[in-house]
């Protein structure tokens, strides 16, 4: 599951995913940003090629494995938080990470004069 998860990732991430479809080979999606898209990872996880049919439309050559891999990737996209929520998750985490830091660093001792 999740080998057929990365290729989410370095198309962007969930953010940067509208659609995801397949036909016989190539999956097909719709991306906000087409700068987002790591070409050179997608190519070392098995992609044969990409297309960029225009600004939004992306295809990645994957071979007959495509359908599969959409089914996942949407699957995916349905749990995983976007827009708001996603803001709200990345807070929560910076928080607990500055939370983290405070309990694992020695604290400053003030000496009473």
């Amino acid at each position: 599951m999740k080998q057929l998860l990365a290729p989410l990732q370095k198309l962007g991430g969930a953010e940067n995913s509208e659609s995801v479809n397949a036909c016989t080979t190539p999956l097909r999606l719709t991306v906000r940003a087409q700068d987002a898209v790591n070409a050179d990872a997608l190519k070392a996880l098995g992609a044969v090629g990409l297309v960029r049919p225009s600004a939004a439309a992306l295809q990645v050559v994957i071979g007959p494995v495509a359908e599969q891999i959409a089914g996942v990737m949407r699957e995916a996209l349905d749990h995983i938080p976007r827009g708001a929520a996603l803001q709200l998750q990345r807070a929560r985490q910076a928080h607990q990470r500055v939370r983290a830091r405070r309990l694992l660093l020695p604290r400053s001792r003030t000496r009473a004069r």
